[in-house]
């Protein structure tokens, strides 16, 4: 019984591998010269937030002193997004 099962399942498998579409397709035309462009298009008058932060842990034991040191620094900068007459971007620092 399991082998008369075995092969329509197989059977099938293997068919709808070879029906998904482009899959045969995907990679016929690369061009390495091909030159791509990652933009942002940002609404306008969207506002974006970026942060850093930094934890830096200092542990070390000097002449028998240990010495824990911790220093923790957060820097962040809020940014709106405006468009000039022109239609360009106009990028301006938003005061929270």
């Amino acid at each position: 019984m399991n082998k008369y099962i075995f092969f329509p399942v197989a059977l099938l498998l293997f068919i709808s591998c070879k029906m998904l579409p482009n899959s045969d397709k995907q990679f016929e035309t690369v061009d390495a010269n091909k030159i791509y462009r990652l933009r942002l298009n940002p609404a306008d008058g969207s506002k974006y937030y970026y942060a850093i932060s930094n934890l830096t842990s200092i542990k070390l034991e000097v002449n028998d002193t240990k010495i824990d040191n911790i220093n923790e620094t957060t820097v962040g900068v809020s940014y709106a997004i405006g468009k000039d007459i022109l239609g360009d971007f106009n990028i301006k620092n938003a005061i929270r």
